[in-house]
């Protein structure tokens, strides 16, 4: 795509036409700044539009980077802007032509020029607060290093839920215990006693949030809640629990995109009794935790709780990590990590 962009504009002039190259870079050293510019932009919340002195410090910095210190920034971006457009100017700001331009560079600088923090910067963007803002760059760093990806990212999601497994709930067995940590893996779990009355300004979906809003510990947290879920509130004890994501059910969500095979689908449930009963005071959140003294965890509440909680989240179905297979997939990711160590590369 970028030698493209490097050559067709001399070669839309005729064989004869050569444009001179204002920073007077190759295609190679080109590239190598351009990788570390997207990189940099994706660092700055992934930013693509850019005010004059932005531009000029953020290319400076690129330049410093990828070692061409005698190169003018004022050079390069007459380049990017000219020579080799993949920006373009509107009115007194500078922006990427296609945002997908910044996010490919940006995937080839952790591909190629990351070195010993490439494993770092992965996990920091896969696991970010707002990771979803990284998936595209993501998906593209898998497409150039599937292997890499494999190693980085589903091993440390794979590693984190199988901690979880081990380290939570561990004063409960059993099947529904199972059930529970894959409802709560990848979600943050508040139940709220709150009937909803469509013309009620006490009793309604903002109401709810309201009351949650300082109870929530994820950050930029995507918060949704199911309205009308069963026929009449009143069979669930007019109990909320809203949909609250955490970073790593959106990796969840991501990898069942790829089809891998150790992501399973929780599918929509109808109310197995006539009516849940929980005892809970109105208006006050209850967080779903491990603590054995809750009273969601009581003997009588639990499969209760596990029934409400598939209710409200799995009413569009759940992707959860399915345990088995999870498992033989982790173990294929250690091995095949502990076999490539072992292979001495210089053995001959």
């Amino acid at each position: 795509m970028f030698d493209a962009l490097f050559e067709s504009h001399d070669l839309s002039k005729g064989d004869s036409f050569e444009r001179e190259k204002y920073s007077k870079l190759g295609s190679d050293e080109f590239h190598r700044v351009l990788r570390a510019f997207g990189y940099f932009c994706l660092t700055q919340e992934n930013k693509i539009e850019f005010s004059r002195d932005e531009l000029g410090q953020i290319i400076e910095e690129s330049l410093i980077y990828a070692g061409e210190t005698g190169v003018k920034s004022s050079d390069f971006v007459k380049d990017i802007l000219i020579t080799v457009p993949i920006f373009s100017k509107d009115g007194i700001y500078y922006k990427w032509s296609h945002k997908s331009l910044q996010e490919y560079f940006a995937a080839q600088f952790i591909y190629l020029d990351s070195k010993e923090l490439q494993n770092d910067i992965l996990k920091h963007i896969a696991f970010h607060n707002d990771n979803t803002a990284f998936f595209n760059v993501i998906d593209l760093y898998r497409s150039m290093d599937p292997l890499g990806f494999e190693n980085v990212i589903t091993k440390k999601m794979l590693t984190d839920y199988f901690n979880y497994l081990n380290e939570s709930y561990t004063n409960f067995s059993g099947q529904e215990k199972l059930e529970r940590q894959e409802l709560t893996f990848g979600h943050e779990i508040l139940f709220t006693k709150i009937p909803f009355h469509p013309e009620s300004k006490v009793n309604n979906p903002g109401e709810l949030f309201r009351i949650l809003r300082d109870h929530i510990k994820s950050k930029n947290p995507r918060v949704t809640i199911g309205i009308n879920v069963v026929e009449n509130e009143a069979d669930i004890s007019y109990i909320k629990i809203p949909e609250i994501k955490k970073t790593v059910q959106s990796l969840i969500e991501y990898h069942d995109s790829l089809k891998v095979d150790f992501i399973k689908h929780i599918k929509k449930v109808n109310k197995k009794s006539d009516k849940i009963e929980l005892k809970l005071t109105n208006r006050k959140p209850y967080r779903v935790s491990d603590r054995k003294n809750s009273i969601l965890n009581n003997e009588s509440n639990f499969s209760k709780t596990n029934e409400l909680i598939k209710i409200f989240l799995c009413r569009r179905g759940m992707q959860v990590i399915d345990k088995e297979k999870g498992e033989i997939n982790l173990d294929k990711l250690n091995s095949r990590m502990t076999s490539s160590k072992s292979n001495n590369l210089l053995d001959y």
